[in-house]
């Protein structure tokens, strides 16, 4: 019922208006509230007991408009007022009522000094509604800026690079801060120092994210309290680089052997590409360091040169375009090579360079006979990854088996066509001969450059 109709129908009749505030028009759904009910207090439903100065509450003050009786008054549009006693109140300070008559304080903050202090909320010139606040000092705290995750193509620099805001016990920036930014170690990236500005933001001046795209992590460290944040960087690649070339060679100690050219495309070849080698153990030296790609995608010859006796490995990575560095070693040996048994090793192995085989009954069926053989040198056993020697079998197919500790792929090779034959550290190498099941008799020859007697292996089948 409004006003004016209650006017009209008790005309003559004083009609009282309420000095404090609000005259309700209508009673609500439950029928708590009477037409002529009027806002006589505010009442706090939801309130915080202690803060952390500068930091958001975090349980969020309601208060509710309520009648005489202490009936909530539903009704929406009244403004309320927050303060505080002592100290300041940032965030949304004036909150209007919503459909139930309450107001909503969703982002105070309360600055100011350690300890009690009174929350206050008003309205339409009634009372405050009053509540004790406890404030304290928080935490020394350390923020990303920007996301969690940080992409970029493998190769390139960033810059800026990440930074985090530190904020003091007060949650104000804190300026002059040291902060140290450490690398997982797969980057292969030192620690850098950085200091808070004015804003307390510290940043890297730039990222330059690894040559390969391998998921790494950057932790940033507030030196004094120990707190950090993490960030996650995700380096990614334009299109593929690889090789079919040798990835494994052998040459007289103090000789040099080509390295593999390493072919760039990106739905065709990459022309000017660079292309990184570098030795990961040994004492071989590179002709050069860094190649670019030609037009047809390929990098110029690579050499490395031999100093003495010994196994060199090395690595090429296509900046941008790798997904894996491709790998391999060359081995420097002191002619002559030679061969000797090594061993016994699986079912038919035998004893010495030839044996006898009994057809299997299904006559299409082929016979793996496994063995060992140990590569020496002049001076003794050699690991020999990877030497140019022929392998050519009078038939059946001959393959390398993998073996811990060797450097070529874990699975079998076909010799000579797939790789040559590869020794693990200690200068042998298990393979295996798939012979024929038919009766006649076999052979197979190791040989090659720096081999001064080679090695036949004979089978006869029966």
């Amino acid at each position: 019922m409004s006003i004016s109709s209650l006017s009209s129908r008790y005309r003559g009749l004083p009609l009282m208006l309420a000095s404090a505030c609000v005259l309700l028009s209508a009673a609500c759904d439950d029928g708590v509230t009477r037409p002529g009910d009027e806002v006589a207090a505010l009442a706090i439903v939801n309130f915080p007991e202690a803060a952390r100065l500068g930091m958001p509450l975090t349980t969020l003050p309601i208060v509710e408009l309520r009648d005489k009786h202490g009936r909530a008054i539903p009704t929406t549009g009244i403004t309320v007022t927050a303060s505080i006693s002592s100290g300041s109140l940032s965030g949304t300070t004036t909150v209007v009522t919503d459909v139930r008559g309450r107001a909503r304080f969703t982002d105070l903050a309360v600055a100011g000094e350690p300890g009690p202090t009174e929350l206050r909320f008003s309205c339409c010139g009634l009372p405050s509604a009053v509540h004790a606040l406890s404030l304290s000092l928080g935490e020394i705290s350390v923020e990303r800026i920007g996301s969690e995750v940080i992409t970029g193509i493998a190769g390139t620099t960033l810059t800026p690079g990440p930074g985090v805001r530190v904020k003091d016990e007060r949650a104000q920036p804190l300026t002059g801060a040291p902060v140290r930014f450490e690398f997982d170690d797969s980057i292969g990236h030192p620690p850098e120092m950085a200091v808070t500005d004015a804003q307390g933001v510290a940043a890297l001046p730039s990222l330059t994210f690894g040559d390969l795209p391998v998921g790494t992590s950057l932790r940033a460290i507030h030196v004094a309290s120990g707190k950090a944040v993490s960030y996650d960087l995700e380096p990614t690649v334009h299109g593929s680089a690889y090789t079919t070339d040798v990835r494994f060679t052998a040459v007289a100690a103090g000789g040099t052997a080509t390295l593999p050219r390493i072919l760039v495309t990106d739905g065709g070849p990459v022309a000017g590409a660079v292309v990184r080698y570098r030795v990961t153990a040994g004492d071989g030296v590179l002709s050069r360091a860094e190649v670019q790609t030609g037009a047809d995608g390929l990098t110029e010859p690579v050499t490395l040169a031999t100093t003495a006796r010994g196994t060199t490995q090395f690595e090429a990575i296509a900046v941008g375009y790798s997904r894996y560095a491709v790998s391999g070693a060359v081995a420097a040996v002191v002619p002559p090579v030679r061969f000797e048994y090594a061993g016994p090793c699986g079912r038919g192995c035998p004893e010495t360079f030839h044996f006898n085989w009994t057809v299997p009954n299904d006559p299409s069926a082929g016979s793996d006979v496994y063995f060992r053989i140990r590569v020496l040198d002049a001076e003794g056993t050699v690991p020999f990854y990877g030497p140019t020697l022929t392998a050519p079998p009078q038939a059946g197919s001959f393959y390398g088996e993998y073996a811990e500790g060797s450097l070529f792929d874990p699975w079998r090779y076909e010799i000579p066509s797939e790789g040559p034959l590869q020794t693990t550290s200690d200068g042998i190498a298990t393979f295996f001969w798939d012979i024929p099941a038919a009766a006649g008799s076999y052979s197979f020859t190791l040989g090659g450059p720096m081999v001064d007697t080679p090695w036949t292996y004979t089978g006869t089948v029966q």
